[in-house]
């Protein structure tokens, strides 16, 4: 999970593997959580207001409209985007979370008909 702003989400890792990146707005932050198959690694970024990004099939991050390509952490490697800033990341089991962040959202991911 993470905290932004004082407020707590939570992401089942499920949820995450299969969607690859999730951004949304926690606190008031736009922020940006990917899962890192490879590393088995999850990790989140704050995200400058009005960008979109995702993973892209190299496991790096691609902002929308191909502007610019980060690195798994969120380090400029092509174009014009710019670097992101972390946000901490505690990889718990929910019991423990839940103890230290009590009124945690925990992330729902929608489901298509």
């Amino acid at each position: 999970g993470i905290v932004a702003r004082g407020e707590a989400r939570a992401y089942p890792i499920a949820a995450l593997r299969r969607a690859g990146s999730i951004q949304e707005v926690v606190g008031g932050v736009n922020v940006l959580v990917v899962f890192d198959e490879r590393a088995n690694r999850v990790r989140a970024f704050e995200v400058p207001g009005g960008v979109t990004l995702a993973r892209d099939e190299e496991g790096g991050l691609a902002q929308a409209g191909g502007e610019g390509r980060l690195d798994p952490g969120g380090r400029v490697v092509a174009g014009e985007a710019r670097p992101l800033a972390p946000i901490p990341v505690e990889r718990l089991w929910w019991l423990g979370w839940s103890e230290f962040h009590p009124g945690t959202g925990v992330f729902r991911p929608t489901i298509s008909a």
